[in-house]
């Protein structure tokens, strides 16, 4: 894709990526993007729309509300596709690069970590 249509998609993933790690605001996105407030709201409206992020309302002493903005499951789910990817491409070298022994161990290891 090129043009305008590519440069929303990367922004819009961007913003997912971001709210990944914490919720955010429009302002945070916006520094974090380097674009306008506008344009975050505009691509929060869009994934919104998608169920992709929620918002609530956040008080923060006086003055006006801030809205937080979140990622939803389908968010999570929407980010976890590339994922696999890059597992399988992991598992490759860390197979050609270790004793088979130490990359079952390995496994078992993060297994026992996701466990609980």
């Amino acid at each position: 894709m090129e043009g305008p249509i590519r440069g929303r998609i990367d922004t819009r993933t961007e913003i997912l990526r971001l709210l990944c790690t914490a919720n955010r605001t429009v302002t945070d996105l916006a520094q974090a993007l380097g674009i306008s407030r506008n344009a975050v709201r505009e691509h929060l409206e869009r994934l919104a729309e998608e169920e992709l992020v929620r918002h609530e309302v956040v008080r923060r002493g006086v003055g006006k509300p801030a809205h937080e903005y979140e990622l939803t499951s389908g968010g999570e789910l929407a980010l976890s596709r590339a994922y696999l990817p890059i597992l399988r491409q992991l598992l490759h070298v860390l197979e050609g690069q270790l004793p088979a022994e130490a990359v079952e161990a390995m496994l078992r290891l993060t297994g026992q970590h996701l466990a609980p």
